[in-house]
């Protein structure tokens, strides 16, 4: 069964080399050493986070910036992909949310393109950063 639950403090560095393990694993269009946890957590630092747990492990990360119903990062350990953590982890915000949920997401990351369109995200914009194009989604009303 997997518990979504409000993230501790003291987890957070957990947390953040949860994330930066599934970045090396899923965004090849940088090198590894571009994903740093502290830059992770510098980034979430006005975030709400929340932890996955399955299996009595981390498995996941979620960040909410609830004044913008954006997700701010969805992560999935590489170890509990595919197992509806993911999932479990889009159902929270969406829970949390006040009005429609929008992210942005690399072009690249054809995996994500592909979650977030079967639950009903669609591309509200694009742009650009450190060379690598991206796509704003937005949650269908």
């Amino acid at each position: 069964m997997i518990v979504v639950r409000r993230a501790l403090v003291q987890e957070h560095a957990a947390l953040a080399a949860l994330a930066v393990a599934a970045m090396r694993a899923s965004f090849h269009w940088h090198p590894p050493e571009h994903w740093r946890a502290d830059v992770f957590l510098a980034d979430a630092a006005g975030d709400d986070l929340y932890a996955a747990d399955l299996e009595g492990a981390l498995a996941g990360v979620l960040g909410f910036y609830a004044p913008e119903n954006f997700i701010h990062s969805l992560f999935v350990a590489p170890g509990f992909q595919r197992r509806g953590v993911g999932a479990a982890l889009l159902t929270r915000a969406r829970a949390l949310a006040t009005g429609p949920l929008s992210l942005k997401v690399d072009e690249p990351n054809l995996a994500a393109r592909a979650f977030y369109a079967r639950f009903g995200f669609e591309e509200a914009g694009r742009g650009e950063a450190n060379g690598v194009p991206w796509l704003a989604l937005r949650a269908r009303s």
